[in-house]
């Protein structure tokens, strides 16, 4: 096992350092500096073996910073395009030797120069937002809209702190995407759950007899939200998600009931102890909506 004395001993490039070092080196090597580049990235990942210090999430937004790189071609394209017409502009008779294919490209060339001058302000503004104010990058918004009370989510370090536990140990890499057991963390994090309910789930079992059949649990979600239902309605809807539920094999159902007087919850509650089939239900924790949420668990 390792220790914190081994930890120490490591030696690896941090946040901003190693991007530092990358604009140095290209600056002094240019194209030759890829090599060099490729190597400290690899000496860095291999000296964090248990994953990246400062987290996957967070990781992932830095990494943005390579969005400069489309953003500086577009900048220098549009440039050149703004250039040549003003070049034409100024010397009208050099304009009038230009072929017919050249004088198309001069008449379009500011419209070109500035639709690609947008885009690389656009493309630079993506990358440096994301890059260093992790806030409000599209990772955390894509966490953040998956909460029940998104207005209520906490600090973006605790969002990706709850994305980083599941992927750290949970997580199967495939390229740079990871599947856990509650988030799919790639470019943006999708909660599996949502993914669940959305496409449901298929499975195929093969009966004794060798006839095929097709498990309920393609059409049924996980969650059902309750929100703005009068106990009475919420009650019927919920009995009869239940023996759906129950019929399609699902594991466990999140039903979302809100936090408000506390009446629907209790409702919810009452109507679980009774159920015969509910081997356990327990009030959200954080990251599943706390009180405005109630896990069921299936016998």
């Amino acid at each position: 096992m390792e220790t914190e004395k081994d930890k120490k001993k490591r030696f690896y490039l941090k946040w901003p350092w190693n991007v530092v070092v990358y604009i140095f080196l290209v600056v002094l090597l240019r194209i030759f500096a890829i090599p060099f580049i490729l190597l400290i990235m690899w000496w860095n990942k291999k000296q964090q073996p248990d994953g990246p210090e400062e987290g996957y999430c967070l990781q992932k937004t830095r990494r943005r910073l390579i969005g400069l790189i489309p953003a500086a071609f577009c900048l220098l394209f549009g440039g050149l395009s703004l250039g040549f017409f003003y070049m034409g502009h100024t010397l009208p008779e050099e304009a009038e030797r230009l072929n017919e294919e050249m004088r198309i490209f001069y008449y379009l060339s500011p419209f070109l120069g500035a639709g690609l001058l947008a885009l690389g302000i656009f493309l630079a503004w993506q990358s440096l937002r994301d890059a260093l104010c992790p806030e409000k990058s599209g990772l955390a918004k894509s966490i953040r809209i998956q909460l029940p009370y998104p207005e209520e989510a906490p600090p973006v370090r605790k969002l990706f702190a709850m994305v980083d536990q599941d992927i750290k140990e949970n997580g199967v890499w495939f390229g740079h995407m990871a599947v856990g057991r509650e988030w799919v963390l790639g470019d943006e994090a999708s909660r599996i759950p949502r993914i669940r309910g959305i496409f449901g789930r298929d499975e195929v079992r093969s009966s004794g007899s060798g006839n095929i059949k097709m498990s309920k649990s393609a059409s049924v979600s996980t969650e059902i939200n309750l929100i703005g239902m009068t106990v009475d309605e919420a009650m019927g809807h919920l009995d009869k998600y239940l023996d759906d539920a129950y019929l399609a094999h699902v594991p466990s159902v999140r039903i979302v009931h809100g936090k408000g007087t506390g009446a629907l919850r209790s409702a919810v509650h009452q109507h679980l102890k009774r159920c015969k089939y509910i081997k356990s239900y327990r009030l959200g924790t954080f990251g599943e909506g706390e009180a405005g949420v109630t896990i069921a668990e299936f016998k």
